[in-house]
């Protein structure tokens, strides 16, 4: 069995002497330039100041500028979408999907606002605007585009100049995503360059570098979704439908999306970063996250404590350049790590 714990602290050693990685985060009270972003994780401090959604996007204006336009929304039992959960009938794991539903932007800020309120419906279940699929642009086909969000279209830029400069390439996605503190996203890696910005709120990201993704003990899990069962008990609540036919399996991590930090070995060094409302994060591709939000009074500016329980952010997906040193190592530590999984 490869001894992968030795070969990423020695691969750790080399990336702190030549900055390849890093195991911290800089901030910045600017724009980064192009060679500055490119370079390693960071936080900048008003590095997109005229993104009018900064200054638009209050409950009331997203409720009379999106009108009755309905917008596909991610809807689970437990605020875990995109995740591996136990069957409940038979305790078999399953990479769970969500529910897609659509609604209005208010009836998805009337459930945020709505939690803990026992006494109304929409409470019972947690929704979260997560669609990933380019829901504001998608800049290198726009055919593929929801549309969903035409009338909030114009408040966010396609793309980011200086990371479009530094990445030669338009972004592949731009999302808004839409949540609370019951929504989580578990711990994984994407094969983009993310540029993040908090609209409102916070953003709580938990890190792990390419080369520590062998700690997280991925495995392979069949697919399921929620879906609303009608003719069954419990008709029209959600219930975990595994998919048929069944299809190619999902890799990916199996940890307590509850409480992350479980999720790291010893041998892990996490790098902890909370986001605040006007800043903007750069997570490299292929670092490993996992992402919490929060609506609470202390995160929140004046104007914002008044504006319900939501947690708007924004990101710009660009597109990985898959050459050079940097995807060798991706992929020998991913590769190396699927087969030292195996043999467990």
């Amino acid at each position: 069995m490869l001894d992968l714990v030795r070969i990423a602290r020695d691969y750790q050693g080399l990336t702190q002497k030549i900055n390849l990685n890093g195991t911290t985060v800089e901030h910045w009270n600017r724009a980064p330039t192009p060679l500055e972003f490119s370079r390693l994780v960071n936080i900048a401090h008003d590095a997109l100041p005229n993104i009018l959604a900064r200054e638009r996007w209050s409950e009331q204006y997203l409720l009379d500028t999106m009108g009755d336009s309905l917008i596909s929304v991610a809807v689970t039992p437990d605020g875990n979408a995109d995740a591996v959960t136990h069957h409940p009938a038979d305790g078999k794991q399953y990479f769970v999907e969500p529910c897609i539903e659509r609604m209005t932007m208010r009836e998805l800020l009337n459930n945020i606002n709505d939690a803990g309120d026992v006494s109304k419906s929409s409470a019972n279940e947690i929704c979260y605007l997560q669609s990933q699929n380019g829901n504001l642009f998608t800049p290198k086909d726009p055919s593929h585009c929801t549309n969903e969000f035409i009338p909030i279209r114009d408040d966010v830029p396609a793309d980011i100049a200086w990371a479009t400069e530094a990445l030669a390439q338009p972004p592949d996605a731009v999302n808004v995503w839409i949540g609370d503190e019951r929504s989580r996203t578990s711990i994984h890696s994407d094969p983009y360059e993310n540029i993040y910005t908090v609209i409102r709120g916070s953003k709580l990201f938990i890190l792990l570098p390419p080369t520590e993704g062998f700690l997280l003990s991925e495995r392979e899990y069949p697919r399921a979704t929620y879906e609303r069962l009608d003719g069954t008990e419990g008709a029209g609540a959600l219930q975990l439908v595994p998919c048929v036919p069944e299809g190619p399996p999902v890799r990916t991590e199996n940890k307590d999306n509850k409480d992350a930090e479980r999720a790291f070995r010893e041998h892990a060094r996490p790098i902890y970063v909370t986001l605040r409302e006007g800043e903007t994060l750069y997570l490299p591709s292929g670092w490993w996250h996992h992402v919490s939000q929060s609506c609470s009074s202390n995160t929140q500016s004046e104007d914002s404590k008044q504006e319900g329980r939501a947690c708007i952010a924004l990101n710009w997906w660009y597109d990985m350049e898959m050459r050079g040193d940097r995807w060798v190592w991706l992929s020998t530590l991913r590769r190396a790590a699927k087969e030292n999984s195996s043999l467990k």
